[in-house]
């Protein structure tokens, strides 16, 4: 295991995937074929390990994908394992916080029915209606009464 490594701090959301990149130097004397993975631990003693995938230009991508149900929130160790041949190297650590989403929720609260108010309205002068229909034009009062002009 090096001696060297570095320590950081991240934070992921536990209902979504995060695709975390590294940048890894592997300095070998001939070709080789190092993998990667990701160890999260868990305070319950359990691991997740989460395979690493190199790309051509030097980084190591990790997805790690949503943990709600599986993670708890709060502070976790992990770290960066590389393994070349039959050595075994750990140049990254990190403390990942995984943290719940924002939620935001709202509810209507009735406080009981509100009480009617009658309203009435005087007008001084009088307001004549009239209603026009397939049988004439009558008036409201006469619709109200019955009544045809």
């Amino acid at each position: 295991m090096a001696d060297n490594h570095e320590d950081t701090s991240i934070s992921i959301q536990l209902d979504e995937a995060t695709e975390l990149s590294f940048r890894v130097v592997v300095d070998a004397p001939s070709p080789c074929k190092p993998s990667y993975r990701l160890v999260c631990e868990a305070r319950d003693g359990m691991s997740i390990v989460l395979q690493g995938s190199p790309s051509s230009d030097g980084f190591v991508s990790v997805v790690v994908p949503a943990l709600k149900g599986i993670m708890s929130e709060g502070a976790s160790r992990a770290k960066l394992e590389v393994i070349v041949d039959d050595k075994f190297f750990v140049p990254l650590e990190l403390d990942m916080r995984f943290v719940q989403p924002v939620t935001v929720k709202a509810e209507v609260v009735s406080h009981g029915r509100a009480s009617s108010v009658p309203v009435a309205v005087k007008s001084k002068k009088p307001v004549v209606a009239s209603l026009v229909s397939s049988k004439g034009k009558r008036t409201l009062s006469e619709l109200f009464d019955g009544k045809k002009k």
